[in-house]
Formats: C-alpha cells, sequence, structure tokens
C-alpha cells in the first residue's frame, strides 16, 4: 500500500474550501475508510455556501482515496472475474519513466499466460512497462 500523507489530504480539502470562496468550513465532511474497498465520503450542510464547499471537498476527497487507495471494483475485479482469491489492496505506487507520473505494478493471467508490468496512471501517457512473469505466482 502507499504511504499516505496526512498533509496532502489536509491540503486537497483546503483548496476546495479556496475554490469555493469559504474562509471558515461551513459544513463537517467525514471520511469512512473501508477494508473491503468501500470507502465513503459524507458531508453535511446548512447552509448553501456549506454545500458548495462540502461538495468540492467530498469531490477533492473522493479523487485523492481512488489515487491512492483505488475503487472496490478495482480490488474486487480478480475475484468477481471467476478467481478464488480474496481481493488485495493495491500494490506500492511506482513512478513513470517516461512521465514521471504515478505508476502501479499489476499481474494476472490472459488465455494461461501470466504477465507483469508497471502501468502508468497518467491519462495522458498510460505507459507500460513490462517486468519479467518468472516470479509471478
Amino acid at each position: 500500500m502507499t504511504d499516505i500523507d496526512p498533509n496532502e489530504i489536509e491540503e486537497v480539502f483546503d483548496k476546495a474550501e479556496e475554490v469555493a470562496g469559504i474562509k471558515e468550513p461551513q459544513f463537517k465532511g467525514e471520511i469512512y475508510l473501508s477494508t473491503d474497498g468501500k470507502h465513503t465520503v459524507h458531508i453535511e450542510a446548512d447552509t448553501k455556501e456549506g454545500r458548495k464547499a462540502g461538495g468540492l471537498w467530498a469531490l477533492e476527497a473522493y479523487k485523492w482515496i481512488a489515487k491512492e487507495l483505488g475503487t472496490k471494483a478495482e480490488m474486487w475485479k480478480e475475484a468477481m472475474n471467476g478467481k478464488k482469491e480474496e481481493p488485495t489492496l493495491p500494490k506500492p505506487m511506482f513512478k513513470c519513466e517516461a512521465c514521471a507520473g504515478d505508476a502501479i505494478e499489476k499481474s494476472g493471467e490472459t488465455n494461461g499466460k501470466k504477465w507483469k508490468g508497471v502501468f502508468c496512471q497518467n491519462e495522458d501517457c498510460k505507459k507500460v512497462k513490462w517486468l519479467s512473469t518468472k516470479e509471478v505466482k
């Protein structure tokens, strides 16, 4: 699992409040992280400004969670495709050799052939560095 910097998430939330033009938060925001990948972002607000700031905060929080931890669908993909293994948390993040963006190691089997690679997560790059499958179990 990737190392999570608590300051990074706080900066994301501060940015959302700044974009909404809110000096003092007018909403209550909560994040529930779950081992099954069903993470939840929740806001509560009584004013239009609070809902706007909270909505931006929730969106930024969701993007951060999806980037750092992945989604439930990603975690359960192999299990739902007929494989018996329990889902695992995403592997540690790597850096793409082409664009220096975040990349993640993945492995699997297609038509009986094992594969393993480091996949760039940058939408504009999407480079894959294929790795030896000798160590893939």
